[in-house]
């Protein structure tokens, strides 16, 4: 083996090791429960869409008095908020609360990705002078996108109020293959938006 063999071998296992650890790191920063759950300050609520219990999960915190506003980000265009909730497998109560609030409710319809739903909200909440956001989303897509909206929105506050998938096992991730492949896909996307710092 040729001396430029040699070192891309070594360059390649140095970089696979080091994306390995990185993995554990992302991991780890994949919350387990809801923490400090309740911020008395916060300015309104957001909700990516895109998995079950987080919409649910924004209602909740708007009918309990959280926060005076819930921006949905991320919703297909032409739906409605009665639309959005009927299929949504909210119970009905939560929904007739949903309704009843609906004039605090605004739904995004330009983002389809997270840092579209970075750009969407930011400009909702720049608008609204908003500076103190609840983010809801699915834990294991918490990291990625509590960076994704820390980069868009810097000078703003981001209370993380995570959701917890069923069919996803972070306790048991790497032998679960639904959940490592999850983990895996999630934690690549994490390391492409933390280099669009580099490249920008």
């Amino acid at each position: 083996m040729g001396k430029l063999p040699k070192v891309l071998l070594v360059f390649s296992c140095m970089a696979a090791l080091l994306w390995f650890v990185g993995l554990l790191w992302f991991v780890e920063q994949i919350p387990r429960s809801l923490g400090h759950s309740r911020y008395s300050d916060a300015d309104a609520i957001v909700v990516l869409t895109g998995g079950g219990g987080r919409l649910e999960s924004g209602i909740f915190l708007l009918a309990n008095g959280i926060a005076g506003k819930l921006f949905v980000s991320g919703v297909s265009k032409g739906t409605s908020l009665k639309t959005l909730l009927s299929g949504s497998g909210i119970p009905k109560e939560m929904k007739e609360k949903a309704l009843a609030r609906q004039n605090d409710i605004v739904l995004g319809f330009m983002a389809f990705s997270t840092w579209s739903n970075a750009w969407e909200v930011a400009r909702w909440a720049e608008e609204s002078r908003y500076k103190k956001l609840y983010l809801v989303t699915a834990n294991y897509h918490m990291p990625r996108a509590l960076l994704e909206f820390q980069l868009t929105m810097p000078g703003a506050a981001f209370y993380p109020y995570p959701v917890f998938p069923q069919d996803f096992k972070p306790e048991q991730w790497w032998r679960h293959y639904p959940s490592l492949r999850l983990v895996i896909s999630e934690y690549d996307k994490y390391l492409w938006a933390r280099a669009q710092i580099y490249f920008e």
